[in-house]
């Protein structure tokens, strides 16, 4: 594997299209025999031609890792950097024209980088989270309950990662902005949201919570304030 991301990124064979296609389609095999070692090490290597300035192969390297799918080795540095643009650009595409089509490549491509909660980096947590909790919330329009359809199932393998942590973070969130739970459909997609979540490796505590939330029949933005809630979610949410 790295003699095939030697070649691939070599200036040399920056003209032989034949050979880098051959590259690739070899590559895509050998990955999947390859250590998490290698992977890793071939994440710094990119890392040390960003830091050089080396704009082609840095280029290169990461379409060899896009190729390969191998997004989710690139060093905590890169994905801090990388997941703080996609984030941008996902918030911004969700106000923005068409933006059901528009937020697909950009969940897509931010969701290459997480098979775990633990991929994505402590600096860039809350924001994954809250940009991908206010696009599955979408934005209360007809058509699709305002969720994006081709970008909803992606949204949605995020939740079904969440642990005991994240969803305390998620729901704090929300919490504090409680405008979102606004509207027809919104309330509906949230609960849908929180269905997700639920787990046997949650505690039944905040199994409880989002079973609150789910079977609450109010206005689901003033749930935070009611009595039976805030005794439930007493040292979680507070």
């Amino acid at each position: 594997l790295r003699s095939l991301f030697g070649i691939f990124v070599s200036t040399e064979n920056k003209n032989n299209s034949m050979l880098l296609e051959n590259i690739i389609s070899i590559s895509v095999i050998v990955w999947k025999y390859s250590s998490d070692k290698i992977r890793y090490d071939l994440g710094i290597q990119i890392d040390s031609y960003r830091a050089n300035l080396d704009e082609y192969k840095t280029q290169k390297g990461e379409l060899f890792f896009e190729k390969c799918k191998g997004e989710k080795y690139y060093t905590k540095d890169s994905k801090i950097i990388k997941l703080t643009t996609l984030c941008e650009n996902l918030q911004s595409a969700h106000y923005g024209w068409d933006n059901y089509a528009a937020e697909v490549p950009l969940a897509r491509q931010i969701m290459s980088y997480i098979t775990n909660i633990s991929d994505i980096p402590e600096m860039r947590f809350e924001r994954v989270i809250s940009v991908f909790l206010i696009c599955r919330i979408g934005n209360d329009a007809w058509w699709h309950e305002g969720v994006s359809p081709n970008a909803k199932k992606y949204y949605d393998s995020l939740f079904e990662l969440f642990d005991e942590d994240a969803v305390i973070i998620m729901l704090k969130y929300v919490k504090e902005h409680r405008a979102l739970l606004r509207g027809k459909y919104r309330p509906k997609n949230f609960k849908e949201i929180c269905s997700l979540m639920k787990s046997p490796l949650l505690s039944d505590r905040c199994n409880d919570i989002l079973d609150y939330i789910i079977s609450f029949t109010g206005s689901l933005d003033n749930v935070f304030e009611i009595k039976q809630f805030k005794e439930l979610s007493v040292g979680k949410l507070d």
